[in-house]
């Protein structure tokens, strides 16, 4: 096989430079000839053009460049009932053809809040926000972030062709190395340079759907919180007989954890006590007689 590329080498060197000493001749000749030309006449001059026309050609000729954008939006709302205003917010932006990423309902204190990803066609973001707005009794904050994406896409573009090219060359040569090698290791070094080459055009693919959907679909993310002023001064869930029912279950649970502690001072500690102190008792005893019984002595 290597004489093979030897002998096709071998012949390719010389069309090669009989097409360059071609090329060089046809190039000298016209060269001479307008040497000639110029010696004999002047040129003539150019016609004026102008430049508005000049710059109106070149911008339509020049391809409309898609912009890819990925938007995001940020917005704090202060409503009457944060519970129901994300539960309008999910129902329309369902009904426009997105979803709810992520759904978060809690209380801080007393006061309910709510958190919302929502995802919604680019085209109607800015109808969400304004259904949004008209929701909340006041917007807190609000902010639109954009991320342009069109030159990241357009390589990622000439990448997958020069990729996909790479890899049909490839298959060529694998299908060449499979007729006229003599070792397997020839055809396992293509196919892993195959392999490779595969794994880095999905690679590609995946990024450029990625970059496709996050443009296509926007996000927002919505809190929502509750007004102050709209707060009621006695919450409805106020209870006084539970109260009383939970300081009643209180004071038994201190009573019973009193009357425990007398029962294992009683039954447990006091009985230690008495056999660590009975050695202790017996010992003074003896030791007092015994001064005593010097004393008299």
């Amino acid at each position: 096989m290597k004489r093979r590329w030897i002998a096709l080498f071998a012949m390719l060197i010389p069309v090669t430079l009989g097409l360059q000493s071609c090329s060089k001749k046809e190039g000298s000749a016209p060269m001479a000839t307008r040497e000639q030309a110029t010696d004999a006449a002047p040129a003539p001059a150019a016609p004026a053009v102008d430049d508005a026309k000049l710059a109106g050609r070149a911008n339509a000729a020049a391809p409309a460049v898609q912009r890819m954008i990925i938007r995001t939006a940020n917005i704090e709302l202060v409503v009457a009932d944060p519970v129901a205003a994300a539960h309008a917010l999910s129902l329309f932006c369902e009904a426009r053809g997105g979803w709810v990423a992520t759904s978060k309902q809690w209380r801080e204190g007393e006061q309910p809040r709510a958190s919302l990803t929502l995802r919604v066609p680019a085209k109607d973001l800015a109808v969400a926000l304004a259904e949004a707005r008209r929701l909340a009794i006041r917007v807190e904050s609000e902010t639109v972030e954009g991320q342009d994406v069109s030159e990241e896409f357009a390589d990622l573009g000439s990448q997958l062709r020069n990729l996909e090219a790479a890899e049909n060359e490839l298959r060529e040569l694998l299908v060449t190395v499979r007729q006229n090698a003599k070792r397997a290791s020839d055809i396992l070094e293509v196919y892993q340079q195959l392999v490779t080459i595969r794994g880095q055009i999905e690679a590609t693919r995946g990024r450029m759907n990625y970059l496709s959907q996050m443009a296509a679909m926007s996000t927002i993310h919505a809190e929502l919180m509750t007004d102050a002023l709209a707060t009621p001064v006695v919450e409805p869930g106020w209870r006084p007989l539970v109260i009383a029912r939970d300081a009643g279950r209180s004071l038994v649970r201190t009573l019973q954890a009193f009357a425990s502690a007398l029962i294992w001072i009683v039954v447990y500690l006091l009985p230690i006590a008495l056999l660590i102190a009975s050695p202790l008792i017996v010992i003074i005893l003896i030791v007092r007689r015994r001064r005593k019984a010097v004393k008299e002595g």
